[in-house]
């Protein structure tokens, strides 16, 4: 391997190790069952501060829960890893509504 192949190696490394990485459509956690992934998204969502929206990740959940009771593991995964994304969406939706310069009208 030549230098900039192990430098990005070990970037890809790091990313994978911190979480950040990009969503496919198979799960980033796939050596984890859905149903060990939805008690933690639950509580996320249930623990979320008040003027989080929440709405789309309770809607992936739910389907992610169906998808659970239909036995339908990738389906499942695919809706967790939407819910997550939902989640961290609406982290970033309150933290840029907090910086914004409050307006006088």
């Amino acid at each position: 391997m030549t230098s900039l192949s192990l430098r990005k190696a070990f970037i890809v490394g790091i990313m994978l190790a911190s979480g950040i990485g990009v969503l496919t459509t198979s799960s980033a956690f796939a050596a984890d069952a859905c149903q060990d992934r939805l008690p933690s998204l639950k509580a996320r969502i249930d623990s979320a501060p008040a003027g989080w929206d929440t709405s789309a990740a309770k809607e992936h959940y739910q389907a992610a829960e169906k998808a659970m009771t239909s036995m339908n593991e990738q389906q499942c995964l695919q809706e967790a890893d939407a819910t997550q994304l939902s989640l961290k969406e609406a982290e970033s939706a309150a933290v840029q509504h907090m910086r914004e310069p409050d307006r006088i009208r």
